[in-house]
């Protein structure tokens, strides 16, 4: 019974409006007119995932970057994703939008993680909204 007043109880996994009106701000001179579609991943079947997912598309989209289709991307992933992971092509990458995007997401309580893939741009990098931690 205790489990689930837990998950009655858990808050939605998000960040502020305000915090969204910045990040947009922020976002906005990095705007890419490139296809972006690849930006941001969220769990399939996870409704707060593909929520917060929606909104970063929003947000992205407000500052004029250009993703198409819905924006996101939906995906299996092999094991527990949690939290807010930024791809990168190296550790030494520093892609444009990189550090507003992680600066934000500080600021609004989140602490991203981080993860390498060579396969991604070193100009570029990309989001996978995960589960919200406990």
């Amino acid at each position: 019974m205790n489990d689930l007043k837990k998950l009655i109880a858990r808050e939605k996994w998000g960040i502020d409006n305000e915090h969204l009106a910045i990040l947009s701000q922020r976002e906005s001179k990095y705007a890419s007119q490139r296809d972006r579609g690849d930006l941001i991943t969220c769990i399939l079947g996870d409704p707060d995932s593909t929520r917060f997912a929606q909104t970063l598309v929003a947000v992205f989209r407000a500052a004029n970057w250009h993703l198409t289709g819905s924006g996101l991307n939906q995906a299996i992933f092999g094991g527990v994703v949690e939290g807010v992971i930024v791809k990168l092509h190296s550790k030494d990458s520093s892609p444009p939008g990189l550090a507003e995007f992680v600066i934000t997401m500080r600021e609004s309580g989140i602490e991203p993680k981080g993860e390498i893939d060579e396969k991604i741009p070193p100009e570029e990098f990309q989001i996978i909204i995960g589960r919200k931690p406990d």
